[in-house]
């Protein structure tokens, strides 16, 4: 998978819903990067919303409003 279509992909992630966009711009660098290798690897099984780190992120926004 080449690195546009990647890119193309996390673009797509990012306009589905405004709590994957923030993930997905909260990331350092070496996170982003893990994110398009995991894109690349696993292709058609991936899903960024059942990844440990998006799953995280959630929990840590939602413990902050309680």
């Amino acid at each position: 998978m080449e690195d546009e279509s990647i890119e193309s992909i996390i673009q797509d992630l990012k306009s589905k819903k405004n709590t994957i966009k923030d993930y997905i711009e909260s990331l350092n660098p070496l996170q982003y990067k893990a994110l398009q290798i995991s894109i690349r690897e696993l292709e058609s099984s991936f899903s960024l919303e059942k990844s440990i780190g998006y799953i995280n992120s959630l929990n840590s926004i939602n413990h902050k409003n309680t």
